[in-house]
C-alpha cells in the first residue's frame, strides 16, 4: 500500500502530537489539582443576549487590573492556564482599548473571550431542562474542582480578580456560585424592547433567517419552540431573567452588583467607581485602576422594525410582561 508525502507525515507526526497532548493534559491537571489560595473573589457578569454584557465586560476589564481567559486560552481549552502563562511569558495580558465585538466574540490572541470551549468541559452546551428557578442538579466535584483550580490560577498569573462573562451563565449561576460562594455577580439590564430587537437582528445577520434560535436557550426552551418568532425572543428574555431570579433565590448569599445598561452607556466612569466601591464593601479588597475609559458611549435607542412589526414585538413583550 503506497503512502502520499502528506499522509505519510502525518502518519508520522500523530504519535509525536498525541506525546505532546498527553503532557500538556498531565500538567494542566497538576497545575489546578494544586492551585494554592486564589487572591480574590471572582466576578461573573450575566444578563440576557445584546443585552450590554460583552461591553460591560471589557470595559471593566479595561478600566480595573482584572484577569480573565484571553482567546488564545479559549482557542486551546484543555490548557487554558499554560495557554495564560504561555502568552504572559512574552507580555503583560490587557485588554486592547477597542470595545468592538462581534456577537460577545473579540479579536486578538490576549483580547478577552467569552471562554466558552473553556466552559463546556465542565458545563453541557444547554442547560438541564426544567423551568426558569428550578434547583440545578450539581456538577460533578471533579469539575468544581477544577474550575475553582483553573480560575486560581488565571488570578495568580495575571494578577487581579478573575472576571467572565459568556451567554450561557446566565442558566448556571446557582452552579457557579456552589463553585464559588465569594463570588460577585454583576447583572446587566437593558430595555426589553431593544433588547429584543437585537436579538432579532442576531439571528438575521449571524443565520440569515429569522426563525433561527439565536444564543443561549432558557430551561424551558420547549414552551417557545413552536410560538411566532416574535414571541419566541420575548420569552428568551423573560425566562432568562426569572432564570437568574430563581438562581439567585437559592444563593442568597451572592452580593448582585445591578447595570442599567443606558446609564451605563452615558457614564461608564460611574459604574465603574460604584463597582469598585461595592467589590471593597464586600470582599474587603481594593481594585487596582489601570486604563482610562470612554466617557460614554452610544446609546442605540433606534426603533428599527416597520410600524407593523414593532407593534407586534410590543405585543409579543406585553404577553410576559404585563402576565
Amino acid at each position: 500500500m503506497s503512502h502520499t508525502p502528506k499522509s505519510l507525515l502525518k502518519s508520522l507526526a500523530a504519535p509525536v502530537l498525541n506525546s505532546m497532548n498527553s503532557m500538556l493534559d498531565g500538567r494542566e491537571s497538576r497545575l489546578i489539582a494544586d492551585p494554592g489560595p486564589r487572591p480574590s473573589p471572582p466576578i461573573f457578569i450575566v444578563g440576557p443576549p445584546r443585552a450590554g454584557t460583552t461591553l460591560v465586560y471589557l470595559l471593566l476589564l479595561r478600566a480595573l487590573r482584572t484577569s480573565y481567559f484571553c482567546n488564545l486560552a479559549d482557542r486551546f481549552p484543555r490548557w487554558p492556564v499554560q495557554m495564560t502563562r504561555l502568552a504572559s511569558s512574552f507580555r503583560e495580558i490587557v485588554p486592547s482599548d477597542n470595545f468592538t465585538s462581534k456577537f460577545g466574540e473579540t479579536s486578538g490572541m490576549t483580547n478577552p473571550s467569552q471562554g466558552r470551549h473553556i466552559w463546556i468541559r465542565w458545563f453541557p452546551v444547554d442547560a438541564p431542562p426544567g423551568n426558569p428557578g428550578d434547583t440545578l442538579p450539581p456538577l460533578p466535584e471533579e469539575f468544581t474542582r477544577q474550575m475553582q483550580g483553573t480560575v486560581a490560577r488565571i488570578e495568580q498569573t495575571m494578577g487581579g480578580p478573575f472576571v467572565n462573562k459568556a451567554q450561557a451563565h446566565c442558566t448556571r449561576v446557582l452552579n457557579l456560585a456552589r463553585a464559588f460562594p465569594d463570588m460577585i455577580l454583576v447583572r446587566v439590564h437593558r430595555d426589553p424592547y431593544f433588547t429584543a430587537q437585537s436579538i432579532l437582528a442576531g439571528r438575521k445577520s449571524f443565520f440569515g433567517d429569522e426563525k433561527q434560535w439565536f444564543s443561549v436557550k432558557p430551561r424551558n426552551v420547549h414552551e417557545l419552540e413552536d410560538k411566532p418568532v416574535l414571541e419566541q425572543i420575548a420569552g428568551q428574555i423573560y425566562y432568562l431573567e426569572q432564570g437568574i431570579d430563581g438562581d439567585l433565590e437559592q444563593a442568597p448569599q451572592v452580593p448582585v452588583f445591578s447595570v442599567q445598561y443606558e446609564d451605563f452607556c452615558q457614564d461608564p466612569g460611574a459604574v465603574v467607581r460604584n463597582f469598585k466601591a461595592f467589590y471593597a464593601q464586600h470582599t474587603g479588597l481594593a481594585m487596582e485602576p489601570r486604563f482610562t475609559i470612554p466617557d460614554s458611549f452610544k446609546v442605540s435607542r433606534i426603533d428599527r422594525l416597520p410600524a407593523e412589526k414593532s407593534a407586534a414585538l410590543k405585543q409579543s413583550l406585553a404577553v410576559f410582561w404585563n402576565d
